[in-house]
């Protein structure tokens, strides 16, 4: 009996707690309910039924949106936390009928009407089977593009022909500095060869910046025509200096060039000077040098040697013809010569820059290195500028100097030598033939002018002659001695 009074108290109590769990969760789910159908409610409040209007648009609070109605279904209108209010098209891709939105634009700058006009076209674009964000990324691409070319071309019309010349000498003319990183951080400075060395470089750059850059260094490089390189080249023409004109021409031509391969200009720009150097050809205009044959004869040599002395030239540029009639040097080796580079006690004058570009070993006679012993030792230069005696003279001092004592000798005909006309480059040869007519071998007069052996001859015969060629600069010296010390027939009396 006790028992089963017991059995059924448990039995009660347990059905009573099963009640209140129950009665709990209808409770629960009860408010549930409520809250999904407030939640609906306010959701109908925010979206909203009826089709857009101006009025409903503005007075949307933030926080909210609004869909069109009718044919407008899909456009969209967010305002936010800010107030920014955004048209949006909201669909799915006929791509991959994954939901996909795209902007359409602000309100109210863009207005409802043309929101309208630009959802009609997204859904023509959809119903032709594109993705609109998908034709928007390719549009916005190829905008990009289009932006960059014009970007690039305003750029590229910004280069002008100074630029151009600035860049060539530069990047490719001068020794330039070029920097690297390591991938420690390390920085390492290297300095790169220009493609010519120190004193064609300073001559490209005069040339170039003379007569190129101060003249029309303003205009684009991209719309200079063949006239305006004609017109420089034809007022060079007209003041008789026909080489450098060509010089300058070769130059400008190789600027354009090199900044056209490089890519600093378009591939399509067209080279002035092409055109410039086919009419001149069509107008038999020659702007190479012609080959000179002017040599002293025996005679013109001994006049020269006893005028030089009493002449108007300074006395530097006086050691300078003596000194390349001693050795046979080209005056433009002569004037950059460095007292590092002598050697009295050896009697050598070791040349490192070279037209040929490779160094080479001068022989010294006994009057070469008289004339070195006596010349004064005040810079590092054997012929300094008056103005700056760190640096050399220039070998265009030479023609100068040559030019203004022959126009003044026109009043005062004293003044220059009385011989057909020469230039300081004619010593050398007059040098190479004098060789010849005292029966110096030619393979020894060769080397003492350091001419690089061709062909076969070049490629075998390595011997450098240097005894040779002390042995016959020293009977070349001694016979200009003879020709001072013998009775010849002074020129300048004979024609007088």
């Amino acid at each position: 009996m006790v028992l089963g009074s017991i059995k059924q108290n448990i039995k009660a109590s347990n059905m009573g707690k099963q009640n209140t769990t129950a009665n709990k969760l209808k409770k629960h789910i009860r408010d549930l309910e409520a809250q999904i159908k407030k939640a609906k409610s306010e959701l109908g409040k925010i979206e909203g039924k009826s089709a857009l209007t101006d009025l409903i648009i503005r007075k949307m609070k933030p926080n909210s949106f609004l869909t069109d109605t009718g044919d407008h279904r899909g456009l969209r209108v967010r305002r936010g936390k800010t107030g920014t209010t955004v048209f949006t098209y909201r669909y799915r891709s006929p791509e991959n009928s994954k939901l996909k939105q795209i902007r359409i634009g602000s309100y109210p700058d863009t207005s409802l009407a043309d929101a309208r006009n630009k959802l009609a076209d997204f859904k023509a674009v959809r119903a032709n089977g594109i993705c609109p964000v998908t034709q928007k990324a390719i549009e916005d691409k190829a905008l990009k593009l289009e932006q960059k070319a014009a970007k690039d071309k305003l750029k590229i019309k910004n280069i002008t022909v100074k630029n151009v010349v600035d860049h060539f000498l530069r990047n490719y003319i001068e020794d330039r500095v070029v920097v690297s990183v390591s991938k420690n951080g390390k920085e390492t400075r290297k300095t790169v060869k220009g493609a010519r060395k120190p004193k064609g470089q300073a001559e490209c750059k005069r040339s170039l910046e003379k007569d190129i850059s101060e003249k029309i260094g303003d205009i684009p490089a991209t719309e200079l025509m063949h006239p305006d390189v004609t017109k420089i080249i034809n007022s060079m023409l007209a003041k008789g200096n026909t080489v450098q004109a060509g010089i300058v021409l070769k130059d400008f031509s190789q600027a354009f060039d090199y900044c056209i391969g490089t890519g600093y200009l378009p591939d399509e720009t067209i080279n002035p000077c092409i055109r410039v150097k086919q009419k001149l050809k069509n107008s038999n205009i020659k702007l190479t040098p012609n080959k000179r044959k002017r040599v002293f004869t025996d005679a013109e040599l001994t006049s020269f040697l006893k005028w030089l002395p009493k002449s108007r030239f300074t006395q530097i540029v006086q050691n300078v013809f003596m000194l390349t009639l001693y050795t046979g040097c080209r005056t433009g080796e002569v004037v950059d010569a460095k007292w590092t580079e002598v050697n009295l006690e050896h009697g050598v004058l070791n040349l490192n820059e070279t037209k040929t570009g490779a160094d080479r070993a001068v022989q010294l006679s006994n009057q070469a290195i008289k004339l070195l012993e006596a010349m004064p030792k005040n810079s590092k230069y054997l012929f300094p500028a008056k103005t700056d005696n760190t640096k050399p003279i220039v070998q265009r001092l030479l023609a100068w100097q040559c030019m203004n004592i022959r126009v003044a000798s026109k009043k005062r005909p004293e003044l220059w030598l009385n011989i057909p006309h020469w230039t300081p480059h004619d010593l050398r040869r007059t040098v190479r033939t004098g060789l010849s007519r005292i029966k110096c071998p030619s393979e020894v007069a060769e080397a003492i002018l350091g001419h690089a052996r061709s062909g076969i001859e070049g490629t075998y015969d390595l011997h450098d002659y240097e005894d040779e060629c002390r042995e016959w600069l020293q009977k070349w010296a001694d016979h200009m001695d003879e020709l001072l010390e013998n009775t010849i027939v002074d020129v300048n009396s004979a024609n007088r």
